[in-house]
């Protein structure tokens, strides 16, 4: 058993370098308190401000943060917060400089300097949860952000009804709403890069590390879209018999897929009211252009119609033969049977939770290496699994 010096040296040659926590509810990223262990038992409002995540990911939508900062120096102001807009503002107007004069000295010492460090470890936790989509399928759902490890979900429906040509001294019968409740736990995930002092110094001062930090993030974000495509595929409860879309005789579609979509209008009770009606189709990519190459959709021959081109590169509205509020979202990180199969559903059945992140960098002289370290809580939850289908056999 180690004598207590031993492990007194051992405790002091370890360190801990910008711990941060990122709340989302607030969407402020504070300076973490470490000797909290739960991190759902921290008062944020005990702990220092840093970045506004939500306005530094406004900034996202200039093609360059330091333009957008170089046209209006205000703006800093609104995203670093209390003493580190300062030292954000003189860290980009270096950065400004560095690529003005393409001194890669200055901006190799811009990205090392620990003067700079916690401001950049910050833009890493605020980026990625608000920025950076990482699969198509999460993207599409709510995601509600909280404080707590725990709750429950609540649902108020109704079926309130009105009443024409009352006779008189007569009083309409109440009609009543109702209320369904779904339970959800947030749990723990989490992952680590390291690099040993022996690598760096063969690296010959090349970033790596921070490039792995950010590989990091871009890994975890993909793992919660697939956590959201294996919650969504889990429900197979409900079904609706399809036909393949895409089978041919000669040159004429085989199948007519009105049918298919006129009943699962009906399987959602041919509802327009945004929270009951079917709302969002999800399929791999090559059903959707079988569908629109279908010549009872189409004609014959096929004209492509600029209306389905794709929004935002997966996800399309106007699709003919659908109803117009009804989005067609290609995914292939979806299973479905190997894509034969399709998901009907209206987007309120599926909720995203999210809760604090914690992120920090340990430094062990000991053991010769750096370590940076994220862990986050994320849960899926299927809280109206009556508004989702399986539409089997679309494609073959």
């Amino acid at each position: 058993m180690p004598s207590d010096s031993n492990m007194n040296e051992e405790i002091l040659t370890k360190k801990m370098i910008n711990p941060v926590v990122y709340d989302h509810y607030s969407g402020i990223v504070y300076k973490d308190n470490p000797n909290v262990k739960n991190v759902f038992d921290l008062d944020f409002r005990d702990l220092e401000p840093v970045l506004d995540a939500r306005a530094w990911n406004s900034l996202q939508k200039n093609e360059s943060k330091t333009a957008a900062i170089g046209t209006d120096p205000l703006k800093i102001s609104d995203v670093f917060l209390g003493k580190y807009a300062d030292t954000a503002n003189q860290m980009f107007t270096e950065i400004k400089e560095a690529r003005r004069t393409r001194n890669a000295s200055l901006g190799a010492a811009i990205i090392t300097s620990k003067d700079y460090s916690l401001l950049q470890d910050v833009v890493v936790v605020a980026e990625n949860p608000e920025f950076i989509d990482q699969g198509i399928v999460s993207g599409l759902f709510e995601e509600t952000a909280i404080n707590q490890i725990s709750g429950k979900y609540r649902d108020f429906a109704h079926d309130l009804k009105w009443y024409r040509n009352i006779p008189e001294g007569k009083s309409p019968e109440p009609s009543f709403g109702s209320v369904s409740e779904v339970s959800f736990r947030l749990f723990k995930h989490g992952g680590a890069v390291a690099i040993t002092d022996r690598a760096r110094d063969v690296i010959n001062g090349a970033n790596i590390f921070s490039r792995l930090v950010n590989q990091l993030q871009e890994v975890r974000l993909v793992d919660e879209n697939e956590m959201v495509v294996e919650e969504l595929e889990s429900n197979t409860s409900n079904t609706e018999t399809g036909v393949d879309f895409g089978a041919m005789t000669g040159q004429v579609s085989t199948n007519n897929p009105k049918g298919v979509i006129a009943e699962i209008n009906n399987d959602f009770g041919n509802s327009t009211r945004p929270e009951l009606r079917w709302d969002l189709f999800l399929t791999r990519s090559r059903v959707f252009s079988e569908y629109v190459t279908n010549t009872f959709v189409s004609g014959s021959p096929y004209v492509a119609n600029p209306a389905q081109n794709p929004e935002n590169g997966n996800v399309s509205t106007g699709i003919p033969g659908f109803p117009s509020y009804v989005a067609w979202a290609r995914a292939d990180e979806l299973e479905l049977s190997s894509g034969a199969d399709a998901i009907a559903m209206n987007r309120s059945a599926l909720k995203k939770w999210r809760g604090p992140t914690r992120q920090y960098t340990i430094t062990d002289p000991e053991k010769e290496y750096q370590k940076y370290t994220t862990k986050t809580h994320f849960a899926v939850t299927t809280v109206k699994p009556e508004l989702i289908y399986l539409v089997t056999d679309v494609y073959a």
